[in-house]
């Protein structure tokens, strides 16, 4: 949206649908099995306890689409590269997501082993398979991923950075969370796997079933599921944070910055789906970072605010060094003013102007929000 003004001043008192903060992502610390339980997130998909029908993050009885930012070093993840075929050796890799079921079919999961990644899917007793990256993403560089599997036949899709690298005929048949499923009871080390497998984790083998199987040690951020193939040929990657449509069943910008939860932000009906962050181990993941895939430029903007005046809910502070990137969210509180001054263009990402706060954009001055 531009606005390009044509008074002298223009107050604008108005309210987007939902103010994003400022940008973060997720810093996981692969502790694994020496850390049970921690070092996660966790996303339940189902209640062992009925036979409803799991929440819109439970993907797999449709096409779907899974795709994320990462960025890791080949140094913290040490797994060594495995064959790829009929078989289910994802999970001998660093494991970034893990929708496994212990010793069940109706599974799938992504790691990253050797410094490539590995998809794989067991279908409900149509077999299991793997493929594999061919691009190395062990560089500490962000690295946008993509993985696809079509329903009615189970052909797998595996992007990096918007190019395809396999696609393959995988399992058939609905591979989502039975929900009259019953997790094995005797399974996680002698105990039910109640508490691992009728979830979605993130960053972390689920089940803690040992060193074998280790936890993704790097960051993490924008996961979005959808119900849909998204990608059908090569793409440029995206450039800013997702948007939610018909098709997003679960959307986790990773930009909370603080506490034990990750929003789910796509609107989803039958949702939220969202995560739970399980912080622990040596050294304690996952944490919030502010290292993230999106550029986050100064240039060009104007902006003008009172001095340590609040803008952001974080909250952040309007001085004569820092104003607003282009990637951030602005919120101007009750009782503060600020302007688009200068004469030339600033930018943000969106803008909440709050009751009791004033906003304008100076004759010849631009204001862009969205755009970035």
């Amino acid at each position: 949206m531009k606005v390009l003004a044509n008074l002298l001043v223009i107050i604008i008192l108005f309210l987007f649908h939902i103010p994003l903060s400022a940008q973060r992502s997720l810093r996981f610390y692969g502790n694994g099995v020496q850390a049970p339980d921690q070092d996660r997130v966790k996303i339940r998909i189902d209640d062992p306890t009925n036979s409803n029908s799991g929440p819109p993050a439970d993907i797999g009885a449709q096409d779907f689409t899974i795709e994320f930012w990462m960025k890791a070093s080949l140094t913290d993840n040490t797994s060594a590269m495995t064959n790829c075929g009929t078989n289910i050796n994802w999970i001998y890799g660093n494991i970034i997501i893990d929708r496994d079921r212990y010793n069940q079919d109706r599974k799938f999961g992504l790691s990253v082993a050797g410094g490539y990644l590995i998809f794989g899917v067991s279908g409900d007793g149509t077999g299991d398979r793997t493929i594999c990256g061919s691009t190395f993403v062990l560089d500490d560089s962000w690295h946008h991923v993509a993985i696809q599997r079509r329903r009615t036949d189970g052909h797998l899709w595996l992007y990096v950075d918007g190019i395809l690298e396999e696609d393959v005929d995988g399992p058939d048949g609905d591979i989502s969370y039975p929900d009259a499923g019953t997790p094995c009871s005797t399974c996680c080390g002698g105990n039910s796997c109640d508490n691992s497998d009728p979830f979605m984790v993130l960053g972390a083998e689920k089940h803690d079933a040992g060193a074998t199987y280790p936890s993704y040690n790097g960051f993490l951020d924008e996961l979005r599921l959808s119900n849909s193939l998204r990608y059908s040929s090569n793409f440029s990657v995206p450039q800013s944070p997702f948007m939610s449509d018909t098709h997003t069943m679960a959307l986790y910008h990773c930009d909370e910055g603080s506490g034990n939860v990750l929003i789910d932000d796509s609107g989803a009906a039958g949702g939220p789906s969202p995560g739970v962050i399980h912080p622990g181990g040596s050294p304690a993941g996952p944490i919030w970072s502010t290292d993230t895939p999106f550029s986050c430029s100064m240039a060009e903007n104007s902006w003008s605010g009172p001095q340590s005046g609040t803008w952001h809910q974080n909250p952040m502070y309007w001085s004569q060094n820092y104003f607003p990137k282009i990637c951030e969210s602005v919120e101007i509180n009750s009782g503060y003013h600020v302007s688009v001054t200068g004469e030339s263009t600033a930018r943000c990402l969106t803008l909440e102007v709050m009751p009791g706060a004033g906003f304008s954009v100076i004759l010849g001055s631009q204001l862009e929000v969205g755009s970035n």
